[in-house]
């Protein structure tokens, strides 16, 4: 038996070397297990039949692809039955606030902060 003494490198490398030299004889009862075996293992695999929704599933990256896939999908075709007209809404109404926004700032550019502050409600 060896001690953690004998665990140089010199004297692991002559163990490694001995047991490199002996050949450990296999049994023939071993095969015949290993190969049945590997006989079920290749018939269990071989009968398992191919499941389209887990690969789409797999592929798309679980729940959490999927769902966002989804979402995306949907938000796409809500988009496309609005149409042009939402656009051209959009683009109108922000027209409009720029228009208030000018108003306002001619109207208001002659109070300062401080005359803000001091005026009362």
């Amino acid at each position: 038996m060896m001690t953690d003494d004998d665990l140089s490198p010199d004297a692991l490398g002559k163990l490694f070397a001995s047991a490199r030299a002996e050949e450990a004889p296999i049994g023939d009862d071993f095969l015949t297990r290993l190969q049945a075996d590997a006989a079920l293992a290749v018939a269990g695999r071989a009968r398992e039949p191919v499941n389209l929704w887990r690969q789409i599933h797999a592929l798309f990256g679980g729940w959490a692809g999927l769902g966002g896939l989804s979402v995306a999908g949907l938000a796409g075709f809500a988009f496309g039955i609005s149409g042009s007209l939402g656009v051209s809404e959009t683009l109108n109404a922000a027209a409009f606030l720029q228009n208030d926004l000018t108003l306002y700032s001619e109207q208001f550019s002659s109070l300062s902060l401080e005359t803000l502050l001091l005026e009362d409600f």
